[in-house]
């Protein structure tokens, strides 16, 4: 079931790469795409960064980080929290939208937490 809403939320990012539900510990539970990508690698040190991250928050009392969002030469990639305690990555080429990606992850949020709890 996870697979089917990966793959579109994949469709819907225009220059989507690969979509993962990572779990909070940055194992990651499933994934579309990414054949050429370590996606196991990339969720385990990209969770660890946003834990690292909200910690930081939480000490100057201003919450948890809903979004982490990473830009490279090559890449555009996000980690988009869900309440569930599990996050949503999208990673998408150079040429991506991330506006588009943070969107679709926030509308697609609410069906993953529906079957996450």
């Amino acid at each position: 079931m996870f697979q089917e809403r990966l793959n579109e939320l994949r469709q819907q990012v225009p220059g989507a790469l690969a979509v993962c539900l990572v779990a909070s510990d940055g194992i990651a539970v499933e994934s579309v795409g990414g054949d050429t990508l370590d996606l196991e690698v990339l969720a385990a040190e990209l969770a660890a960064m946003a834990r690292g991250v909200s910690s930081e928050q939480r000490g100057l009392g201003i919450g948890d980080a809903d979004r982490f969002e990473v830009a490279t030469e090559d890449y555009a990639i996000l980690l988009s929290r869900l309440r569930a305690g599990y996050y949503l990555m999208i990673v998408s080429d150079s040429s991506g939208q991330p506006g588009r990606a943070r969107f679709e992850a926030r509308r697609s949020a609410l069906a993953f937490e529906d079957e996450l709890i």
